[in-house]
């Protein structure tokens, strides 16, 4: 069973996420920013990381360049998700 981080500060979205992603039998965690996300990917190693990149604190920018800069977590494949235009 494929695990998958969801990384958003919009707890609508985390939970519209989360609840997609398990009805089609994902393992699903959560992250409320971009410290917490970037501390349960080092923890898990997911398979994929939807990842928000308008949060507080760290961004989602911030969180992409440090696990693209760290041998062990760079090649976990990321999608970006924001509500930007």
């Amino acid at each position: 069973m494929p695990n998958i981080v969801v990384v958003d500060d919009d707890s609508g979205i985390r939970e519209m996420l989360e609840g997609v992603l398990r009805t089609q039998g994902h393992q699903v965690s959560t992250a409320f920013d971009g410290d917490d996300g970037l501390e349960t990917i080092r923890r898990l190693h997911p398979d994929l990381v939807f990842l928000d990149l308008m949060m507080p604190r760290m961004d989602g920018f911030q969180v992409l360049d440090a696990l693209k800069s760290d041998p062990i977590l760079d090649a976990i494949p990321v999608i970006i998700i924001t509500a930007l235009d």
